[in-house]
């Protein structure tokens, strides 16, 4: 279903050679656990491997720099990825100059790393990630000083700040005056802008909240022409679509596409499963669900779309026990509840 991302991330990789998982089993007044190893490095170098075989995206490179970093091997080739890594980006992230800074100081390249080091601390940025991780905390006041701090400091990167600001007013669900954030940006740039594909995703988000669908897919079109491989927006287009009862099997496709972008999403695993529930395709259906469900097992939409594909297949004991499950959980929405306790009642 649709989960709107606002501020990206980075993951890491796991420094040990293997991960001891205990894997217990519980009944009655017995329980046995059962150790066993992942080979983790193992595991992630074919990963990588992988990947770099095929096409590979800036965080890709991004992310194999990092574990060549972590596990202190490879440097040379850490040094060249994150290099690429950092040349593929438009606008290369703060923290990526930063990792770049500690690998060429393992290589003992001082003078190198300090330049790189000093890339990392431009107050722009500064105040940039500032903001963000300020809005992470739900620290709004200071996310909007640094924003102000900013807009001094750099007056160049004035439509940074105003594409924030439009992000912090969504996150607190100001959807009108992020949507005039939004427009006022698109005034000042072109199609060609690196920000115009977050910027007309963004305000498409905010007019499907407050109920003007005709604008948000016309928006959330433009983004995707703009830059076709953007997966969440994908998803949320493609769920919207697929919510209202249209482009059902166009829906799909793209699903399927944004599945390849980013694997092992539940948001876009949910949504897939729940594409091919519409189309009566209910045992592929059910695949996809429960892989989301083991995803994210405390999240109400997804145990109620795995309720519903269990009772369309006629395992109508195991759907009500996900349906009264979701009613435990304290995210449940008043709405979603009402729907559900109907459906405990009649069923579907």
């Amino acid at each position: 279903y649709k989960s709107k991302i606002y501020f990206s991330e980075f993951n890491e990789y796991s420094q040990s050679a293997y991960t001891i998982v205990d894997l217990n089993l519980i009944w009655e007044n017995t329980l046995i656990s059962i150790p066993f190893e992942v080979p983790t490095k193992v595991k992630t170098m074919e990963s990588i491997n992988e990947t770099m075989a095929g096409n590979p995206k800036p965080n890709d490179y991004y992310n194999a720099a990092l574990y060549f970093l972590q596990e202190k091997i490879d440097l040379y080739n850490a040094k060249d990825s994150m290099q690429t890594a950092i040349a593929r980006r438009d606008t290369p992230a703060f923290w990526m100059y930063y990792r770049h800074a500690l690998i060429l100081s393992e290589l003992n390249d001082n003078k190198a790393a300090l330049k790189s080091a000093k890339k990392s601390l431009i107050p722009s940025i500064n105040y940039i990630f500032s903001a963000k991780a300020a809005a992470e905390l739900e620290d709004y006041e200071r996310a909007y000083s640094n924003l102000g701090s900013l807009k001094l400091v750099d007056p160049k990167a004035d439509s940074v700040s105003e594409k924030i600001r439009a992000e912090l007013l969504l996150r607190e669900e100001k959807f009108e005056e992020s949507i005039k954030f939004y427009s006022e940006i698109l005034k000042q740039i072109d199609k060609k802008h690196p920000l115009f594909s977050e910027v007309t995703d963004g305000r498409g988000v905010a007019y499907e909240r407050i109920g003007d669908w005709e604008n948000a897919e016309k928006d959330l079109i433009t983004s995707l022409e703009v830059k076709p491989d953007q997966a969440y927006v994908i998803n949320y287009l493609a769920y919207s679509w697929i919510e209202k009862g249209m482009n059902i099997e166009q829906s799909l496709q793209m699903l399927q596409k944004a599945n390849k972008l980013k694997s092992n999403d539940p948001y876009i695993i949910d949504s897939l499963g729940w594409a091919l529930f519409k189309l009566k395709r209910f045992e592929e259906s059910k695949n996809y669900l429960q892989l989301a469900v083991r995803l994210m097992p405390a999240d109400p939409i997804v145990n109620d779309h795995f309720g519903d594909v269990l009772w369309s297949i006629g395992n109508k004991i195991q759907a009500r026990y996900y349906w009264n499950y979701v009613l435990t959980l304290n995210k449940t929405e008043k709405e979603l509840k009402e729907n559900i306790e109907k459906k405990l009642i009649k069923g579907l």
